[in-house]
């Protein structure tokens, strides 16, 4: 079963205030173990330019890059999905 993360702008993904980009990537961790703790597999989709308004942060993704991606790069669970062609789209 897959179980879908999106990258979300900072302050995008819920109501409270930015918290500063530390939280954010501790976030994505979070979300993260808790789709591998109920999901025999999950996918984490990141934020690519297309055509609507709200547009992905970089810096966000740099985060996700150095922090999030190295501890579930090699994970059979986990597929990550740095471009929409990653999965066939686009």
């Amino acid at each position: 079963m897959f179980f879908f993360f999106f990258q979300a702008e900072d302050g995008i993904r819920d109501r409270s205030p930015s918290r500063g980009l530390g939280d954010v990537y501790k976030r994505q961790i979070s979300d993260i173990e808790t789709g591998l703790k109920y999901f025999s597999r999950i996918c984490v989709n990141i934020m690519v330019e297309n055509q609507m308004p709200i547009k992905p942060d970089k810096k966000v993704i740099e985060q996700f890059m150095e922090y999030v991606y190295p501890l579930y790069k090699d994970n059979d669970r986990v597929d990550i999905l740095l471009n929409n062609t990653d999965f066939g789209v686009g």
